[in-house]
């Protein structure tokens, strides 16, 4: 949604009131609800109205999109008290015009590429690492000796391992 920039200030609010609803763009914009509500209804804006719209929107699509946050993330980002910028909620440095500020303090997401993609969520698999195929075959040798052929539940427990349990018992 917030991918590239809308060509009016209209659009922008549109924008930004879909993704945190009437009572959080007036909050933002330090307007009350009702007046958010006629604003929606406004065909132009009064140029500092404007220019804190476009402001507001600006902070967003660098949360969403550099930073990669959540719609909850850029809520709380802009109405909570933020330690890194002097505990005061980023939607008061924007209406300051301290903008700059409030950009600086977004995270950059680690730019991932190639397969690295693909397991940015999930970690790929861990496989066990090959057997050396002469250690295999002493391994089998041993067990041979001992007159047991691969894994036999059965011979182990009659042979006295207690990680088998007894013979017969196949739990």
């Amino acid at each position: 949604m917030f991918a590239v920039k809308p060509s009016s200030a209209k659009e922008e609010f549109e924008q930004l009131h879909k993704l945190l609803g009437t009572a959080a763009v007036a909050e933002v914009l330090d307007k009350r609800p009702e007046s958010v509500s006629r604003l929606k209804k406004r065909a132009r804006y009064t140029r500092p109205l404007e220019r804190l719209i476009d402001d507001v929107w600006t902070v967003v699509h660098v949360a969403t999109t550099r930073a990669h946050w959540r719609e909850d993330q850029v809520r709380a980002f802009l109405l909570l008290r933020q330690p890194h910028l002097g505990l005061k909620p980023a939607a008061e440095l924007i209406r300051a015009g301290r903008t700059e500020a409030v950009l600086e303090a977004i995270p950059t997401a680690p730019q991932l590429t190639g397969r690295h993609r693909e397991h940015a969520t999930h970690p790929p698999r861990r496989r066990r690492p090959p057997v050396d195929p002469a250690a295999r075959a002493a391994a089998q040798r041993r067990l041979a000796e001992r007159g047991l052929k691969g894994l036999d539940r059965e011979r182990l427990a009659a042979a006295g391992h207690e990680a088998w349990g007894t013979a017969g018992n196949d739990s």
